[in-house]
């Protein structure tokens, strides 16, 4: 079965509930405050400020590279490989 017919056989509410959700998100973004803004929140150039800088950009260095690696090695090269990636090992 090829990719399209397997995304098209799952009942509506997969389909569907992932772009309610993001409708939900993006909507509700302007309702939380203003941008992230560690110095403002803690009150100046405290060390908590720095710390929460320095934890979200470790953050993003040591997280989302290999996300994006086991997204790319599981998905998009089996689906490359062949067109029926499940049976790729």
């Amino acid at each position: 079965m090829r990719l399209l017919e397997k995304f098209f056989a799952k009942p509506a509410t997969a389909r569907v509930a992932p772009f309610l959700i993001f409708l939900a998100l993006t909507f509700c973004q302007g309702k939380f405050g203003a941008a992230w803004n560690p110095p403002r929140q803690f009150s100046g150039n405290s060390a908590l400020a720095w710390l929460m800088i320095v934890t979200r950009i470790l953050g993003s260095t040591f997280v989302v590279p290999p996300l994006e690696e086991v997204f790319y090695r599981s998905f998009l090269y089996r689906c490359i490989a062949r067109q029926d990636f499940l049976s790729v090992p």
